[in-house]
C-alpha cells in the first residue's frame, strides 16, 4: 500500500511481472540486465520455509524446484540453440517463462499474495470460466451447394482471383443438423513447420478435446487468461459452421443462505448463422442447521395430519354411506392421500441427495490436487468439472421434478377448495352452472383451438415476412393470445403494410376477432350439418319471398330434409355424415394417389389409409348414434384426425417429389 496524497487514502498496487506475463495487467514488464549472473535472476516470490499452523491452509503438493528447464523451452520454441537465460527478454513475457524458466525470470514458488480489495459482495465465482461448444457432423452437400463445390475456373479472369484458379479444398462445409459430431477433438489443423513436434500427431494438430456432459459430447476450454485465450480462438476459427451451440459457464456461491448456482450463457446458431442468446441459472440451496430441521418437521407433520384425515373420512364413508355425496368424499380422500404419499416420497428422496457444498468442494479439490498445467492434466480436470456439473444438473432436475409435483398437489387442493366453497349458497349456484355447461365449454374450446391454429398459420404464412410478431408459427400463436385478451389489435409493423398485404392483414384481424367474440358458437354441435342446411333454407326462403313480392308471384317451396316415419332423425343424421365423408374424400384420394405415384413406402401408406378409414368409421358412428355434447367432442376429434392423415399422405408425397427433383 502507498499513501495517495490526492484522495488522502491508502492505495494498493500490484507490481508483478508475472501478472504481466499472464496478460492480467500491462505493466511492469520483465527487463533483462547486463549482469547475467545475478540481476537477471529476479526473486518475485518469497521462499520462506516457515511451517504454517494447523488452522491455516496448506499446500497440496510440494513446491517445484527453482530451476530452468532449458530442454523443455528449446522444444517449445523449436530452437535447440537457445536457453532461458539467453532468451530471457522474450521468455519472461510469456507463459513459457512461468512454466520453463522459473529461475531466470524469478517465478519460483511458493507465491504469496496481498489483498488488493476486500470482497464487498456476498457472492463469489469458483475457478476460471469454462467455454464449451457442441458440434454438428458433416455430410455430403446437396442441391446448388453440390454443384458450387465442383465449379470450373477460368484462367483468363486474372483480375478475379476467386475465379481464375483451381480451388484448394472445398468451398462449403455442409452439416447434418440431426447428427452430433463425436470426434476426439473439435477440429484438426495441419501442423506448421516451426511448431513443437510433441504437439503434432500424424501431421495434424487436434484442438479442444472432447468431454461428456449430460450425455452429450462437448468441446470445452478453460479461460485461464481470457484475453489471450479468446484471441487464440479467433486465430484458429474456433467457432465455425459446425458449431451448434456455444456456452460460457461458471460456478457461483452465495454466502449466508448456502446457495450454489451454475450460471451458463448460451449462444445458439440457426441455419442462416443468426445467433440467439439465452441465460440459464440453475440454483440449489443446501438446507443446513435449523432450516433442515424445520423442513423435516413440517413434512412429517403433513404426513401425520393427512393420514389421520384419510382414516377419518374412510370410516365415516363406511358408517354413513347413505348420507354421503360419494363423488365429493372420494375426491377428498384422494386429495388427502396425495398429501400422505407425496411428502413421504419427497422426504425419502431428499435424504438421499448429496449436499451441494460437497459437490463444489469436490470440484475445487480436483484443481487443487492437479499435478500440473499440461494439456493432459487440464483435460483430466475438465473431465471432473463436467462430472460435477452433471451431478449438479441431476440434483436440480430432481428439484424441478418435485416442483412440478408440488404444483399438481396445489392444483388438486385448489379444486378441493372450490368444492368446499360450493357449500355457500351463492357459490353453489356458480359451481352448478359451470358443471352443467362443462361439456359445451369443452367442445367450444376444441373447435376454437382448430380455428385459432388455422388463423395463426395464415398470419405466419401471409405476414411473417413483413411483421416480425408473425415471423414464426409459435410467435404468431403468442401474438394471437395477446390479441385475444385485448392487449392490442394493431400489431407492430402493420402500419407499414400497403395494398394487398394491408387488406390481407385486416381480413385476418377481423376474422380473428369474430372467432374470439364467439361467432362460431351460434350453431349447436348436435347435428351441425342439418342446422346449417336449415339456416340456408331459411335464407333462401326469405329471398324467394322477397322476389315473389317484387314480381307479384307466389314463392316456390323448397324441398326440405324431413324425418323418416320409421327411423325418425337417424336417417337425417346418416345423410349428413355421408355428405361430410364425400366432402373430405377428394383430399384423401389426392393423398393416396400422390403417395403411390411418388413411390412412398407402401406400408406407411397402408397404415395412414387404414387410420383414415377407422377415423371416418368412428366419425359416422358417433354422428349417427349420439346427439349429446360428450360424443360430439369425440366426433370432432375423429374428423380432425382423419383430415390429418390425408394431409400427412400429401406431405409425404411432396417430400418424395422434392427428393426426386434434387437427384
Amino acid at each position: 500500500y502507498t499513501w495517495d496524497d490526492h484522495y488522502l487514502v491508502p492505495a494498493s498496487t500490484c507490481q508483478s511481472p508475472r501478472f504481466t506475463a499472464l496478460s492480467l495487467q500491462d505493466s511492469p514488464e520483465w527487463s533483462n540486465t547486463s549482469d547475467v549472473e545475478a540481476d537477471a535472476e529476479r526473486r518475485l516470490a518469497t521462499n520462506s520455509s516457515e511451517e504454517t499452523s494447523a488452522t491455516e491452509p496448506s499446500a497440496t503438493h510440494p513446491s517445484p524446484p527453482c530451476e530452468d528447464n532449458d530442454a523443455g523451452y528449446q522444444t517449445e520454441e523449436n530452437n535447440p540453440n537457445i536457453t532461458c537465460h539467453s532468451d530471457a527478454l522474450h521468455a519472461c513475457r510469456t507463459d513459457l517463462g512461468i512454466t520453463h524458466c522459473a529461475k531466470t525470470c524469478g517465478y519460483c514458488s511458493p507465491f504469496t499474495y496481498e489483498q488488493l480489495k476486500r470482497f464487498d459482495k456476498p457472492q463469489l465465482t469458483m475457478l476460471p470460466s469454462v467455454v464449451y461448444q457442441s458440434r454438428l457432423a458433416t455430410t455430403d452437400c446437396r442441391g446448388f451447394a453440390s454443384w458450387f463445390q465442383t465449379q470450373n475456373y477460368n484462367p483468363v479472369l486474372s483480375l478475379l482471383p476467386a475465379l481464375d484458379g483451381q480451388k484448394n479444398g472445398t468451398l462449403f462445409t455442409c452439416v447434418d443438423r440431426l447428427k452430433q459430431y463425436d470426434e476426439e477433438y473439435a477440429f484438426y489443423l495441419e501442423c506448421p513447420t516451426n511448431m513443437p513436434s510433441t504437439r503434432c500427431a500424424d501431421g495434424r494438430l487436434g484442438l479442444t478435446s472432447k468431454q461428456n456432459f449430460h450425455g452429450t459430447s462437448v468441446y470445452p476450454t478453460m479461460l485461464i487468461e481470457s484475453a489471450r485465450d479468446l484471441q487464440a480462438m479467433q486465430k484458429v476459427g474456433w467457432i465455425d459452421v459446425q458449431t451448434e451451440k456455444v456456452a460460457i459457464s461458471t460456478m457461483i456461491y452465495t454466502e449466508n443462505i448456502e446457495m450454489f448456482t451454475s450460471l451458463t450463457v448460451e449462444f445458439a446458431f440457426d441455419y442462416a448463422g443468426n445467433i440467439a442468446g439465452s441465460v440459464q441459472m440453475i440454483s440449489y440451496r443446501d438446507l443446513v442447521h435449523s432450516a433442515s430441521d424445520s423442513f423435516f418437521a413440517l413434512l412429517l407433520t403433513t404426513c401425520i395430519a393427512a393420514s389421520l384425515s384419510v382414516v377419518s373420512l374412510t370410516v365415516y364413508l363406511i358408517r354413513h354411506p347413505e348420507t354421503c355425496s360419494w363423488g365429493l368424499v372420494i375426491f377428498e380422500i384422494f386429495s388427502r392421500a396425495l398429501f400422505l404419499v407425496y411428502p413421504s416420497i419427497l422426504l425419502v428422496t431428499w435424504t438421499q441427495q448429496a449436499y451441494m457444498s460437497h459437490e463444489f468442494e469436490s470440484l475445487l479439490q480436483t484443481f487443487l490436487n492437479s499435478r500440473g498445467l499440461s494439456e493432459e492434466h487440464l483435460t483430466k480436470s475438465l473431465a471432473k468439472y463436467f462430472e460435477v456439473k452433471t451431478e449438479i444438473y441431476e440434483e436440480v432436475e430432481w428439484l424441478e421434478t418435485h416442483r412440478l409435483a408440488s404444483y399438481i398437489m396445489l392444483y388438486v387442493q385448489f379444486l378441493q377448495a372450490v368444492l368446499y366453497f360450493s357449500a355457500h349458497p351463492r357459490v353453489a349456484m356458480l359451481t352448478r352452472t359451470v358443471k352443467k355447461a362443462l361439456w359445451n365449454m369443452v367442445h367450444f374450446f376444441v373447435v376454437f383451438a382448430i380455428l385459432f391454429l388455422m388463423l395463426a398459420f395464415m398470419a405466419h404464412f401471409l405476414l411473417g415476412g413483413t411483421v416480425h410478431l408473425f415471423g414464426t408459427f409459435p410467435a404468431a400463436c403468442a401474438t394471437q393470445v395477446r390479441m385475444l385478451f385485448g392487449e392490442f389489435i394493431f400489431v407492430d409493423g402493420a402500419e407499414k403494410l400497403s395494398g394487398s398485404m394491408s387488406a390481407m392483414y385486416w381480413v385476418y384481424a377481423a376474422s380473428f376477432m369474430l372467432v374470439a367474440a364467439g361467432g362460431v358458437d351460434k350453431i349447436k354441435n348436435e347435428n351441425p350439418r342439418a342446422q346449417k342446411e336449415e339456416l340456408l333454407e331459411r335464407y333462401l326462403l326469405q329471398a324467394d319471398v322477397v322476389l315473389a313480392r317484387l314480381s307479384s308471384q307466389k314463392p316456390v317451396e323448397k324441398p326440405r330434409m324431413t324425418k323418416h316415419p320409421v327411423y325418425g332423425e337417424a336417417i337425417v343424421r346418416a345423410e349428413a355424415a355421408h355428405q361430410n365423408g364425400l366432402e373430405s374424400f377428394p383430399v384423401f384420394a389426392a393423398g393416396i394417389l400422390g403417395a403411390t405415384l411418388m413411390g412412398v413406402d407402401k406400408a406407411t401408406v397402408g397404415k395412414l389409409a387404414s387410420f383414415h378409414l377407422l377415423c371416418r368409421a368412428g366419425f359416422n358412428v358417433l354422428y349417427m348414434g349420439f346427439n349429446t355434447p360428450g360424443p360430439a367432442l369425440g366426433r370432432t376429434l375423429a374428423w380432425f384426425l382423419s383430415l390429418f392423415s390425408s394431409c400427412q399422405l400429401i406431405a409425404l408425397a411432396l417430400d418424395a417429389f422434392e427428393e426426386e427433383r434434387e437427384r
